[in-house]
């Protein structure tokens, strides 16, 4: 069954407008997120970035063992930080 055109078009704007309002749930009326304590601290502190620089180096030149070891120590000085954990 094909629908009208006119009530294609009432269908999609009638989506676009829910992904729209769902879009925007939580934000501020600035247009930003709320930045909560956890998020406004740096990704990693400085010497875990260190080691996690060098592995994504060791990474993209597909030297795997090397960049393994630099991901294990980014995660043993920073446990808690979900980046280390997922690389």
């Amino acid at each position: 069954m094909r629908l009208p055109r006119n009530a294609r078009v009432t269908i999609l704007l009638f989506f676009l407008g829910i992904s729209w309002g769902i879009g925007l749930s939580g934000c501020n009326p600035g247009g930003t997120p709320p930045k909560t304590e956890k998020e406004s601290k740096a990704p990693l502190p400085p010497q875990a970035l260190e080691h996690f620089r060098q592995g994504q180096k060791f990474l993209a030149n597909k030297k795997l063992q090397e960049a393994i070891k630099e991901f294990q120590e980014t995660v043993r000085l920073a446990p808690d930080s979900p980046l280390a954990q997922f690389w």
